[in-house]
């Protein structure tokens, strides 16, 4: 590039920053990834040269400045979703927008989910519950994005893409809809112009067969199978879902198999469900061929929760459970066992797919009403209704045949006042407002075994729930109730979960609960007293959830050894010795010395409080942890206590911690296994762990106590001058993958190089190489006193980073150097096809960013001087670096490929900087020079 064209983009950069000036400051989290998941087989795969067109159309479409509307249309099955997540793959791929939303809308969407969906993968949070101050805050915040895709996925009706906040058209040319509809017209009511519609039909049979034997396996080649294998492709109808699920159920089967199914598939008659058609046929084959009866049912129980509804695991293992779903179950965790596997076995059928995350499940909508279907015509009947918008019971989900019923309302319902269903093993009803149930509404349901009921209240429960002595889960949920004493009449329940319901006084009458084996009272914020003797009387209990319960005032040592209790103590989970899973927030007054579990928790969130301060952390409420301790006590024998009773700990999170030295705590027995390590206001804290603390022949447990560590985060802690001597460095973070640093004062060195090391003494030597071989992310903020990364000269390499950022290290004078160079303080040997961002803000001693031997650039001939390419780095932020006058200085070119957003060019010589490099097609964002 030229001299005057680098100064003239300098030159408008610097202008653009200057305007930018003028707006008022904001900010926004940064946006998560799309909650889509799109696997590399899945972007990959051939569907045939007709989907390949039709990607190659797409993909054109949205490179036109002048369309910023397209939709995809086809019926179900026939692969929209299917393509919206090759067109995702592919804009990421060549890097054509900055953010791609993915929102699946669904038939009974209201518009203020949608746009919590929208502003959830934004980063945005609405404090707002009013839907045109969302618009408002939605577009303003779409703005923000310079190219930006939203792709909404099956849309039933016309949506008002202004009234949800979406800006269009001139309004934001940046932005682009990308809609998907069973229905033509609602495509071309939203989209307005036919050229921009994209019509998914039927795969031809060249196509069909195509998909067929990559799904099906080798046996298609055999020419035994060939000829059949044929036929039953073209009986699929060209609909990949029912291609790629009955390909799938017959790739281990023998011929008989094979003939049986294309019997099936050729005398079943087509069904139309909601526009299934012909893949009605092939979607009930693979459930014909589940060979496993137990997962035909959870199968066909999922289909009881709403359209789209992410599910998850846990709800089905406990309804599992309770309904008597699977054999040979012993406990809760032989349940969630049963259940991962047959969700996998499911998930390999296609007959569920992967959630929002890896704990829940998804029902893909055709294969929903397949399952409806089928419970319409065989011995589970199930009563559904999941849109009633009316106060009146829906009349025909109830009757003498039905086994479950689930109704989902938007408002109060008035219920009936008896439920005529003698068979009804499963009862679930959730009311959008306050609703009640009568006293006998369970008259004639002694069958049930599984109930769950939100948004009821209650002065006292129905008294008809004492008649159902076969009831073996109960579950409250956003219930208001007086009194619960009645529930103490089901003597088989094995289940109870009352969560975020309002009642006081947990009675001595559920002591009656003999055979409870879970107990879950989260966030139950109102309860004052929980009856002493109650805990101690579920012997069988396996697990126990009592976080959020602040009212609870716990028993301390001394009353209980006067018997002067008139409350729940710690010492009645001692009888509990088949408890595995213990979930609880409390003052560290309440932990006694002498006491503990009998056995070790699989299980837990121990959440223990300094009574001084009493502050429990947000986080302490998350419903998904499994083995977290969260720790702010000042008291020597809690730590103490927690390692008697917890198993293989994974997250550990210290807060104003007695620990002074960390690594005394993880080299516990129990804390061998912690991922992820937390450490923040621990005042008297000076080091994790230093070698010369320990003999040359230190245990095992002191020196691979680090060797699972995944994340390291440390803030707030005021005497810490290094976090690890390097010695224990190089042989135990082989695992690390995310290093946060933040608000050390004191801090001058995150690794230290001992004076023996230095000298020769033991150890690694200067010359030798310090590896992170999975670091990926590294955060640096407000360390005043930092040097460096590592004192000496080390080379610190990081084969795996992607991304580093920089900000308030005020001595810091370079970072990243290829060679030994003195005049930089972190020397970091990284692979830069890897680093996909760069952030550096207020170091003003730092004069260049990456650094090589002088002596190499001093005199070279020019042709000689390296080149730097940053394959992937999309995002490069400069920020107040006052004495910064190279981004590398000596370097010929300087490489970004793949830039796309350069934000905050405040206070530097940006022509000194920016005329190496080589520039290639990027945009500058509009918020990117707010300072």
């Amino acid at each position: 590039m030229s001299e005057p064209k680098a100064k003239k983009i300098v030159d408008t950069v610097i202008k653009q920053r200057n305007d930018g000036s003028k707006y008022e400051k904001s900010s926004h989290s940064a946006p998560p990834v799309t909650a889509c998941i799109v696997s590399k087989k899945e972007s990959d795969e051939d569907d045939g040269t007709s989907r390949q067109l039709i990607l190659a159309d797409i993909i054109k479409a949205l490179n036109d400045e002048e369309i910023n509307m397209i939709g995809i249309c086809g019926p179900g099955g026939v692969g929209k979703t299917r393509m919206e997540k090759k067109v995702i793959a592919k804009v990421k791929g060549e890097n054509l927008f900055d953010v791609v939303v993915f929102i699946s809308v669904s038939q009974q969407f209201k518009l203020e989910e949608l746009q919590d969906l929208i502003a959830k993968q934004l980063g945005l949070t609405f404090d707002e519950q009013d839907k045109n101050i969302k618009a408002v805050r939605l577009n303003t915040r779409l703005k923000k994005e310079y190219k930006i895709l939203i792709i909404l996925d099956d849309v039933w009706k016309e949506l008002n893409l202004e009234e949800i906040g979406i800006p269009l058209g001139d309004d934001h040319k940046g932005c682009k809809i990308m809609l998907s509809s069973r229905s033509s017209e609602v495509c071309l009511s939203m989209v307005q112009s036919v050229e921009n519609i994209f019509t998914i039909e039927s795969l031809n049979d060249e196509e069909s067969w195509d998909l067929f034997k990559r799904n099906a396996g080798d046996k298609v080649n055999d020419p035994a199978f060939n000829q059949i294998a044929q036929e039953i492709s073209k009986e699929c109808g060209g609909l990949p879902l029912g291609i790629i699920t009955v390909a799938k159920a017959l790739k281990q089967k023998e011929k008989k198999r094979w003939e049986i199914a294309l019997k099936q598939l050729k005398s079943v008659l087509p069904i139309n469900i909601t526009g299934l058609g012909e893949v009605y046929k092939s979607l009930k084959l693979s459930y014909d061929y589940l060979e496993n009866d137990e997962a035909r049912k959870l199968y066909l129980h999922c289909c009881l929760f709403p359209e789209d509804y992410s599910i998850p695991l846990e709800t089905l293992a406990r309804r599992g459970m309770s309904l008597g779903m699977f054999a040979h179950i012993n406990s809760l965790e032989d349940a969630r066992d049963t259940v991962e596997s047959l969700v996998d076995m499911l998930k390999n059928c296609f007959l569920l797919q992967k959630g929002e995350d890896d704990c829940s499940v998804i029902m893909h909508d055709a294969l929903r009403d397949l399952a409806i279907y089928i419970t319409s015509r065989e011995q589970h009947i199930f009563g559904i209704n999941h849109n009633l918008k009316v106060n009146q019971w829906p009349r025909d989900i109830h009757h003498e045949e039905v086994t479950c019923i689930s109704v989902w309302s938007e408002t109060t319902v008035k219920h009936p006042k008896t439920l005529n269903c003698p068979i009804l093993e499963f009862l679930e009803i959730k009311a959008g407002g306050i609703s009640y149930l009568h006293d006998d509404i369970f008259l004639s349901t002694k069958a049930l075994k599984t109930i769950e009921v939100s948004g009821m209240q209650f002065s006292l429960m129905p008294s008809s729930i004492g008649l159902l002595t076969n009831l073996r889960m109960l579950g409250l949920f956003r219930c208001e109730m007086e009194d619960i004493s009645s529930i103490g009449k089901l003597v088989n329940l094995e289940i109870l979960s009352i969560r975020k319901s309002i009642f006081s006084v947990f009675p001595a009458e559920l002591g009656k609960l003999e055979k409870l084996r879970l107990l879950d009272l989260y966030k139950c914020r109102f309860i004052e007293t929980i009856e002493p003797g109650v805990l101690s009387s579920f012997l069988e209990l396996e697990e126990l959830d009592i976080r959020g319960c602040k009212a609870v005032e716990w028993e301390v040592e001394n009353k209980v050894e006067q018997n002067k209790v008139e409350n729940v103590s710690l010492a009645e989970l001692q009888v509990m010795t088949s408890l595995t899973t213990l979930r609880i927030d409390i003052s560290d007054r309440v932990i006694p010395k002498d006491v503990s579990l009998s056995g070790g928790l699989t299980g837990f969130f121990i959440c223990i409080a300094s009574y001084d301060n009493n502050r429990i952390p947000f986080e302490s409420y998350d419903p998904e942890c499994s083995k977290k301790v969260w720790c702010s006590s000042n008291a020597e024998h809690v730590v103490d206590w927690i390692s008697n009773i917890v198993v293989d700990a994974e997250e550990v999170m210290l807060r104003e911690s007695v620990t002074s030295h960390v690594i005394d705590l993880l080299a516990k027995k129990n804390f061998q296994h912690v991922k992820f390590l937390d450490v923040s206001f621990c005042k008297e804290l000076l080091y994790l762990a230093k070698m010369s603390d320990y003999p040359s022949k230190a245990p095992s447990q002191y020196t691979n106590c680090f060797a699972n560590l995944e994340r390291l985060s440390i803030r707030n802690c005021e005497e810490i001058v290094y976090l690890l001597s390097m010695p224990l460095v190089s042989t135990t973070l082989p695992l690390l993958e995310s290093l946060e640093i933040d608000t050390c004062k004191k801090l001058e060195q995150v690794f230290l190089l001992e004076e023996d090391n230095l000298s020769g003494g033991h150890g690694i030597s200067q010359m030798d190489k310090v590896k992170f071989p999975r670091l990926e992310t590294i955060k640096l903020r407000n360390l005043g006193a930092l040097k460096g990364f590592c004192n000496g000269t080390h080379n610190i390499e990081l084969p795996s980073l992607s991304s580093l950022r920089i900000t308030n290290l005020p001595n810091i004078r370079g970072f990243f150097s290829s060679h030994n160079n003195q005049s930089a303080n972190m020397h970091f040997l990284f692979r830069e096809k890897h680093v996909e961002k760069l952030t550096f803000k207020h170091c003003k001693e730092m004069e260049q960013v990456f650094v090589v031997k002088d002596n190499e650039v001093d005199g070279a001939d020019q042709s000689r001087i390296p080149d730097i390419q940053f394959p992937s780095l999309r995002q490069l932020t400069l920020h107040d670096l006052q004495a910064l006058t190279n981004f590398c200085k000596g370097v010929n070119n300087i490489e970004f490929p793949s830039l796309r957003m350069i934000f905050d060019l405040n206070n530097i010589n940006g022509f000194v900087i920016w005329r190496a490099i080589q520039w290639h097609e990027f945009h500058i964002s509009h918020n990117a020079f707010f300072s």
